[in-house]
């Protein structure tokens, strides 16, 4: 009897944690048209065990659509960030030569709504923990004028407390870090000559000037990555020694090439494991560890980049009319087939 309990409580523990580890997939659809006013979004919860779909929220309103990277799921899968952008009429566009106007909502896995910030929220990046969320304001103008950032906040999406960060004028990224139970928001300001990196420490409300380069991180803070997406033509991507702060991409175990397009992420949210793609229509993709060059995973497909989003601790790549997930676990990363809905729709 005393071993089929323990049997039974293993069992349980077990289901806990896969349901813990499991990650929130969600596609989105859209239905009508902006000229018959009958447009609206709809919200699916992906099952890739089993291949279900289940529709959990739904935005009506037709002049509403959402931004490249307008979606984010929290790292702990229980919510997900919704940046809503609106279409104004002629008369505001006249008023303020902004084509749109944003704001966000924060969700659950349900569908309920937990919170919403009525700001021109721009860009998001969840806390490791899942329930705060930091966010830069300001808004994109038309005729020519680039992008003007207002203030960079984070928010307790339970509680709704909103704290802005007064000391950066100019944010233009974002990225958390927790190093000794400390929870560290690095920011990046726009600056005249070089672009300053921050360190605020939200427990102390501290703030100090580093001498990195970039704000992409490891999940474990042990490195990061410098890759200016603003120099057309002049790729320089680079790895640093979070603790040295010294460049190491010559140590790699992969070649870069200095004068070819590079993708480059962090994945499964642990440790310092990143996915490397070199050309842009690349099928090659390769997952290495940073510390030790060992290759780990090679998959031959597209990465996703549609209407289907999931956390950090997954990866999505698609082959043909097949969408596969990427998850890691104690004994390997794994691949699932999930034969979705229409991915492109």
């Amino acid at each position: 009897m005393r071993n089929l309990i323990i049997l039974i409580s293993i069992v349980l523990y077990s289901l806990a944690l896969s349901a813990q580890d499991a990650s929130l997939i969600v596609q989105t659809h859209i239905e009508g048209t902006f000229s018959n006013k009958d447009r609206k979004i709809s919200f699916y919860v992906l099952d890739a065990d089993n291949n279900e779909h289940q529709k959990i929220y739904q935005i009506n309103e037709y002049d509403i659509h959402i931004p490249r990277n307008g979606i984010s799921i929290s790292l702990n899968n229980e919510y997900i960030a919704i940046i809503k952008s609106k279409k104004l009429s002629k008369e505001e566009w006249e008023e303020t030569r902004k084509r749109y106007i944003n704001s966000l909502v924060i969700i659950d896995g349900k569908g309920n709504t937990v919170n919403k910030i009525d700001k021109d929220v721009q860009k998001i990046a969840w806390h490791p923990d899942g329930e705060i969320i930091a966010y830069i304001t300001g808004t994109y103008h038309e005729d020519g004028y680039p992008f003007s950032p207002t203030g960079v906040y984070y928010m307790n999406v339970i509680t709704g407390q909103e704290i802005r960060v007064s000391a950066i004028k100019y944010p233009y990224k974002i990225h958390w870090l927790k190093k000794d139970k400390e929870d560290l928001l690095y920011i990046k300001e726009l600056a005249k000559d070089k672009n300053p990196v921050y360190e605020f420490n939200i427990n102390n409300q501290q703030i100090k000037l580093t001498n990195y380069e970039e704000v992409n991180f490891s999940p474990d803070g042990k490195y990061y990555i410098h890759y200016p997406e603003a120099e057309v033509g002049e790729f320089k991507f680079k790895v640093f020694e979070t603790a040295t702060n010294k460049e190491i991409t010559d140590k790699l175990t992969i070649q870069v090439n200095p004068n070819k397009w590079v993708h480059f992420q962090w994945v499964f949210d642990e440790g310092h494991l990143f996915l490397y793609k070199e050309g842009a229509n690349s099928k090659q993709n390769y997952i290495y560890d940073i510390e030790s060059g060992k290759l780990l995973k090679r998959f031959t497909a597209q990465i996703y980049e549609g209407n289907i989003f999931t956390s950090p601790k997954a990866i999505l790549l698609k082959q043909d009319d097949k969408l596969f997930i990427i998850t890691k676990d104690e004994t390997g990363i794994h691949e699932k087939k999930y034969s979705t809905m229409d991915m492109d729709k």
